[in-house]
């Protein structure tokens, strides 16, 4: 089995082109999480605290050892994913995605959106951190430039920061689209469908 088998003690670090958990090297073996369909109380995409637990038995003995996920979780989520050796990456949902640049306001909802799901578990030790955005479609980049979108993203890295320095922040880059390259980020990733 991949990784940490107990409760997670600390956070992870990105240094050089490996993370790291304390010590040692932490070799990501990732699945996605969710969303699912809407329930618990209050509901949510995460499902409840016994289907998740019996979910997270699975994911570990097949070997993962990190969650993505693609709405900011529940204490209860983080909790229960701590105690059962997963990480956490939280893909912080957009609601606005065309020419969102131009518009004051969604610019001002989607950081919102980056620094509520920033605060909303700072220091947790399964908290790994979070994407700020997940595959920008290539006609917004080309209409707005690689810098200027690569500088929006670093903006809402430095949100992250703001709230949870410990916590690692990256951008999901999509392959057809152009590469963004963002500043102030701890990694840089690639989402690709086998």
């Amino acid at each position: 089995m991949a990784g940490t088998t107990g409760p997670l003690a600390g956070r992870l670090e990105a240094r050089a082109k490996f993370f790291f958990d304390g010590e040692e090297k932490f070799w990501v073996q990732g699945v996605t999480y969710g969303p699912l369909c809407p329930q618990g109380e209050p509901p949510g995409y995460l499902g409840t605290p016994e289907s998740a637990a019996r979910d997270f038995d699975l994911i570990r003995r097949a070997g993962f050892n990190l969650l993505r996920i693609y709405h900011p979780p529940p204490r209860w989520f983080m909790d229960l994913a701590r105690e059962k050796g997963l990480r956490v990456i939280v893909t912080v949902p957009w609601q606005n995605r065309v020419l969102f640049l131009n518009d004051r306001k969604a610019k001002r909802t989607i950081r919102r959106s980056v620094r509520d799901a920033a605060k909303a578990h700072p220091g947790h030790p399964a908290l790994m951190g979070f994407y700020v955005d997940n595959e920008i479609p290539a006609d917004l980049v080309r209409w707005y430039g690689a810098r200027r979108m690569e500088a929006f993203l670093d903006s809402l890295a430095q949100i992250v920061k703001s709230e949870d320095d410990g916590a690692l922040v990256a951008y999901a880059n999509f392959p057809p689209t152009e590469y963004l390259l963002p500043k102030f980020v701890d990694f840089y990733s690639y989402n690709v469908y086998l």
